[in-house]
């Protein structure tokens, strides 16, 4: 046997070494793939960047400030548009895909984009990052293809920092067919707070873009797209906002199934009680919302089903593990039993 010594192995057409040797014997290697499959672990900091995960719905109108996908929000603030779940024109491999078609002239501009936990960037200070992602035009007006890539930072820790901050732009022009586009970023020597966003400017109606496969790592050369299983996807999502509902119902749907009771008997002093476990632990205390199961409203959302009435509930003691429902409405004169939706939020 032979060993062949040398400091770098590179393609002859290549830009840079695949493999760079260090003198202790190690290796730094620029790898594409293994196995011809994408390269596994947690290299993406984007969460559903593979527009998997819409447990707030599929479609809805784009004003001001809004979630639709998990974890990806928008901001049109001028007369909006529709945010939709792409389900036919998708890049390969992909289930869905974010898409923003205008309705109307918009002279603001359209903005969506995710903000990044501080936890899960702070070694990205002063480093440098590659953002990479499928994007296609809705057509070929100028607006529909000329697209902002924009990374904002702020000092402060888990500060909102989304379309808002220091901010540094890459102009790409889309295309009407399904397309992978690369942007390198070095990123300040400090910061508390990133965002990655994506904009269009001034634009009119029919004018929008599709994206998906969106993903931000570290270093210059930008890997493929690491895909998840749903379930890792899901519970990555259920950190900021979650739900009762199944995963394919909105909220505000007007459905009993995966709803919260809550009973009061007639023996006893104390009123309706109830406690909810969340399935994944929160970023934060969250914000609970409660719905009527039998009207989709936020306006008494508690339905007595003994006595066919709606009614007012509280809930309580709020945590990142869950929290205690109440209702001092449900009569005691007779058994009682009550029920309710909710939604949790704590969305930077």
């Amino acid at each position: 046997m032979s060993t062949l010594k040398t400091t770098n192995l590179q393609h002859a057409s290549a830009a840079s070494p695949a493999i760079v040797l260090a003198a202790d014997g190690t290796a730094t290697a620029q790898l594409s793939s293994v196995n011809d499959g994408a390269i596994a672990g947690t290299r993406n900091r984007i969460i559903n960047g593979g527009m998997d995960v819409w447990q707030r719905g599929t479609s809805t109108t784009a004003t001001g400030n809004t979630y639709l996908a998990d974890r990806w929000q928008s901001a049109i603030l001028s007369t909006g548009g529709t945010i939709s779940q792409e389900t036919s024109s998708l890049p390969t491999g992909s289930r869905y895909a974010w898409k923003y078609v205008a309705s109307a002239s918009n002279t603001v501009g359209m903005q969506m984009g995710q903000q990044i936990e501080y936890v899960n960037c702070l070694d990205l200070q002063n480093t440098t990052v590659s953002i990479s992602f499928m994007a296609r035009s809705v057509n070929t007006n100028a607006a529909s293809t000329a697209l902002t890539v924009r990374t904002r930072t702020i000092a402060g820790v888990d500060g909102a920092c989304m379309f808002g901050g220091t901010n540094s732009d890459t102009a790409v022009t889309l295309t009407t067919t399904w397309t992978r586009y690369t942007v390198t970023r070095t990123l300040p020597a400090t910061f508390g707070s990133l965002s990655l966003e994506f904009a269009i400017g001034s634009h009119v109606s029919g004018d929008g873009i599709m994206l998906s496969q969106v993903q931000l790592e570290p270093g210059s050369v930008a890997t493929p797209f690491e895909r998840r299983s749903f379930g890792q996807e899901l519970a990555l999502c259920q950190r900021y906002y979650q739900k009762s509902y199944n995963i394919d119902v909105a909220p505000g749907a007007l459905t009993r199934i995966g709803g919260n009771g809550m009973v009061a008997h007639a023996t006893s002093s104390y009123m309706g009680f109830g406690f909810v476990t969340f399935q994944s632990s929160m970023r934060v205390n969250p914000t609970v919302t409660p719905y009527n199961p039998d009207t989709g409203l936020t306006t008494n959302p508690l339905r007595n089903y003994s006595a066919s009435t709606n009614g007012t509930m509280a809930v309580a003691n709020i945590g990142v593990f869950g929290f205690s429902s109440n209702a001092n409405n449900l009569s005691i004169s007779t058994n009682q039993s009550a029920a309710y939706h909710w939604t949790a939020s704590a969305e930077l």
